[in-house]
């Protein structure tokens, strides 16, 4: 993540959760063992973390947003 994308989004989570708030970066990290322990791919995980370095072939079909989304709900 850039610095000006993850000040800003710094700047909104405390705004959101006040001064003591967890860090965009802690975020991305949380969001990371959360879908490991869902049993998500690494290739979806890294995709969904930002850290893929190569967009998948469906990235954006329906089936691959479907899988995502999957995977983002058994998190809750």
């Amino acid at each position: 993540m850039n610095t000006s994308a993850d000040a800003a989004c710094n700047k909104r989570l405390r705004s959101i959760l006040g001064s003591e708030s967890p860090t965009c970066h802690s975020f991305r990290h949380s969001l990371q063992t959360r879908l490991r322990n869902v049993e998500c791919p690494k290739d979806i995980r890294d995709e969904l973390g930002g850290w893929a370095k190569d967009i998948s072939d469906k990235n954006g079909s329906p089936s691959d947003l479907k899988l995502k989304a999957k995977y983002l709900e058994l998190t809750l």
